[in-house]
This record gives structure tokens, sequence and C-alpha cells, in this order.
């Protein structure tokens, strides 16, 4: 749904925050691979 709202003229739908967008869906996945693979952000790996 975000990709056909995207295309229809609504960009939020790419990068919004406040919107279930493509960026939110890409970093709460982003965030679920560093924790399942065990990964500390702050010491760099």
């Amino acid at each position: 749904m975000p990709l056909r709202r995207a295309r229809a003229g609504e960009p939020g739908w790419v990068d919004g925050t406040d919107v279930d967008s493509c960026h939110r869906v890409w970093f709460e996945l982003h965030e679920d691979l560093i924790a399942t693979l065990g990964i500390d952000r702050r010491s760099g790996g």
C-alpha cells in the first residue's frame, strides 16, 4: 500500500516516520535483524 500511495503523489509514504511508510518498515526490519544477530551497535559490531 505505501508504494501505491507514493506513486499516487503522496511522498510521505516513502520516507515518512509518522505513517507505516517504506522507510519505517525498513527501519523496523533493520532493528529486528540487529537484535536477532546480537549486534551491539555501540561497539561497532
